[in-house]
């Protein structure tokens, strides 16, 4: 197992550290997602390994949630020319990064069940991209659904 935490942390070094260089929310994203408990499990569904996040399962590889996290955060480039109001990138990033800090404290309270951890994933997604990795993620709106989740007895 020591292995396997080794591993997912060598992982999002590497891929973080490769992404952040176009990207300093990227590295600042890596830097916080390094100071996590970081396991690998296997999956009949998957020949690569699958990673957990402080012990909540997620369904993908370790490099599918790096692409994730690279491409949501792409969606806020540009946005101040698109809007003509200058900051607006950086607070739509400052936003990405704070519904990601939200998910990790998330992800450690042992008063969200697995149940309720589901059900906010439902929230996330902003894509449906069979590929994994091609997809965009509103991790704000996760949160927002495991504590709609939770509220309701979940």
């Amino acid at each position: 197992m020591a292995k396997f935490i080794a591993t997912a942390f060598l992982s999002f070094s590497v891929l973080f550290s490769t992404i952040a260089l176009a990207d300093p929310y990227v590295d600042k994203t890596g830097v916080l997602m390094n100071k996590q408990q970081l396991n690998q499990w296997r999956s009949p569904e998957s020949a690569a390994p699958y990673f957990a996040l402080n012990g909540r399962l997620f369904y993908m590889t370790i490099d599918d949630f790096a692409s994730i996290i690279d491409n949501t955060y792409a969606q806020c480039d540009d946005l101040d020319a698109y809007t003509n109001r200058k900051g607006v990138t950086k607070a739509c990033k400052d936003h990405v990064f704070s519904g990601i800090k939200e998910i990790i404290a998330l992800s450690k309270d042992k008063t969200v069940s697995d149940q309720a951890w589901k059900i906010g994933t439902r929230y996330a997604w902003d894509s449906h991209n069979p590929v994994p990795g091609m997809n965009v993620w509103d991790f704000n709106g996760w949160a927002a659904g495991i504590r709609v989740a939770k509220s309701k007895g979940y």
